[in-house]
């Protein structure tokens, strides 16, 4: 991802996403995907949203990012932050026994080599998680529709947050995000990584424009 993308809006980002349900759904799938698994990697964590759904059940957890900002929002001491490049995680082979990337793929312009870390770092037997839009949602007019549409009455309290967010994803999303797969796509890569598929889902966050693979290894 590129920094600049990150920079001055991860608040607004935090505020607007934790309200939203279909982002709550994709949530709890990744949680669901890493239950029972510990300790578990949180790659391109952001502000730390799914880390501090995960450390409420008391498993370890280590959000690594490479933007400051938004590991400087999480205040959980129970969260290992992690100021890091996502292609070079400082961590041994087979660290961690569950690995969630949660809409970060789409940012990688070496998409393989970050796939193939996110492996590196996965013990064997266990799970990873990766969720993000397929090439349907760059055009995420009606995808936006439904979020601000879900808000009902209470969008007023968050209309500042949205402005900030969707004026920097409209500046910045065709540049910013030069990888996107489809479900079935990703799901073929990773089997060639030597992982195995074990779902293949609609991601809630984009209306079907999106995937959610979980896979072991």
């Amino acid at each position: 991802m590129k920094a600049n993308f990150a920079d001055g809006y991860m608040q607004a980002y935090t505020r607007f996403f934790s309200n939203l349900p279909a982002y709550q759904a994709l949530l709890e799938m990744h949680q669901a995907a890493l239950d029972n698994l510990s300790p578990v990697l949180d790659s391109c964590a952001g502000s730390g949203i799914l880390a501090a759904r995960l450390a409420q059940s008391e498993v370890k957890v280590v959000a690594l990012d490479a933007n400051k900002e938004g590991l400087d929002l999480i205040v959980d001491p129970n969260i290992e932050k992690c100021l890091a490049d996502a292609y070079r995680i400082p961590c041994p082979d087979e660290s961690f026994a569950g690995v969630s990337s949660m809409l970060a793929l789409q940012f990688m312009d070496r998409p393989i080599d970050y796939l193939v870390e996110l492996t590196r770092v996965l013990k064997e037997e266990g799970r990873m998680v990766i969720s993000g839009p397929s090439p349907a949602a760059k055009n995420y007019g009606s995808v936006l529709n439904s979020w601000v549409t879900s808000f009902g009455d209470q969008f007023s309290e968050i209309r500042e947050a949205y402005e900030v967010v969707f004026g920097r994803i409209s500046d910045n999303l065709v540049d910013s995000c030069p990888t996107w797969f489809e479900g079935p796509e990703l799901a073929q890569t990773l089997e060639g990584l030597g992982l195995k598929i074990n779902s293949v889902e609609e991601n809630p966050l984009y209306q079907g424009k999106g995937y959610v693979v979980v896979v072991s290894k």
